[in-house]
């Protein structure tokens, strides 16, 4: 049987290589820059999906 010690798909990531795998700071940013752009353009529609949300879990 191997050891899954010595099989390179089983060891651990350090910080540094997630932020390469994952696409580091820049796709977090450009992901929160644009659901701000989509909720500021669609502010009503925001408002009122909330407080229907609301409202449907107080009755």
């Amino acid at each position: 049987m191997k050891h899954l010690n010595e099989n390179a798909l089983m060891q651990e990531m350090n910080v540094g290589e997630m932020q390469n795998v994952n696409g580091g700071w820049v796709a977090l940013t450009l992901a929160v820059a644009g659901a701000a752009i989509y909720v500021y353009n669609n502010w009503d529609d925001f408002c009122e999906g909330v407080n229907d949300g609301w409202d449907r879990t107080r009755n």
